[in-house]
């Protein structure tokens, strides 16, 4: 039995290994993409937020 429960916290610590990899390689990814995207979606989100407030105008 404690072999079992010895199993399943490498597994764990694995996982959470892994998804701090993957997490550190997407915030790497991040910072090589150029910066017009990310103000594309920010103006994306500031028109459809302006949209929002119209419609809730009329």
């Amino acid at each position: 039995m404690e072999t079992v429960i010895i199993v399943l916290q490498i597994l764990c610590v694995a996982g959470l290994a892994l998804g701090t990899a993957l997490s550190a390689y997407q915030l790497m990814q991040r910072c090589n993409v150029t910066d017009r995207f990310t103000y594309a979606v920010a103006n994306d989100f500031e028109t459809g937020y302006r949209r929002l407030v119209r419609n809730r105008r009329r």
